[in-house]
């Protein structure tokens, strides 16, 4: 059981009830508030806004309006609450584009309950969880991820600090928070993305981040 000061709010989006009550009495059965429950994801992005709740679970593939969407929604809102993203399957690209659009954690619905709760208690520590382990280093997972081979990776064209950049935006650092990492002002981050965006041919950070992992750049960590 999670040992916490206060109760731990949670919305639970899945078009499934039968997979909403059992989500439902699991985590009553470990003293956490569900607040709402969606069946897609505008009703998931509705919920989340009202109640503002600790954790959202939030099945991907719901009718109308999808997790993904629901996803895209709440990146918009600065909304504080940690996603964990509960699906049947999901690919390499998903991942990515989860992670990139706030998504916290990912697990699959057949993962044991004990799995859940370690997942919930890992991001609500302000790490990530993926699949069946807590993740710390993003960075160092999506290289894992996607197998890299650091002789065969290429550049692209990109300076040192292109890739430190590049590295920043895939571990989802705003233009703000790179500025101060690199102690540089903040219109020299946009400077140099907008020339990221010209070498790579992408026009947005979740496109260059599915670039990056999709064409073994040498991401660095950035801590």
């Amino acid at each position: 059981m999670i040992s916490r000061k206060s109760e731990i709010s949670v919305v639970i989006a899945d078009d499934h009830p039968i997979v909403r009550d059992g989500l439902r009495r699991m985590l009553q059965a470990e003293n956490m508030k569900v607040v709402g429950e969606a069946a897609n994801g505008d009703e998931a992005v509705t919920l989340v806004q009202q109640h503002k709740p600790d954790i959202l679970l939030l099945d991907l593939a719901m009718p109308t309006h999808s997790g993904m969407d629901a996803l895209r929604g709440l990146s918009k809102t600065g909304n504080s609450v940690r996603v964990i993203v509960v699906t049947a399957a999901i690919e390499k690209k998903g991942i990515v584009e989860a992670l990139q659009l706030g998504a916290r954690g990912l697990v699959l619905k057949d993962t044991a309950t004990q799995l859940i709760m370690r997942a919930i208690e890992t991001v609500l520590n302000g790490e990530y969880w993926v699949g069946r382990e807590s993740v710390s280093n993003m960075i160092q997972y999506l290289n894992n991820l996607m197998q890299l081979d650091a002789k065969e990776q290429k550049r692209y064209g990109l300076t040192a600090r292109e890739l430190q950049i590049v590295s920043a935006v895939v571990a989802t650092l705003s233009n703000r928070e790179i500025a101060d990492h690199f102690k540089v002002a903040e219109d020299t981050v946009k400077h140099h993305l907008s020339n990221i965006f010209d070498k790579l041919g992408v026009s947005t950070r979740l496109e260059l981040t599915l670039f990056a992992v999709n064409h073994s750049l040498p991401l660095e960590d950035i801590s």
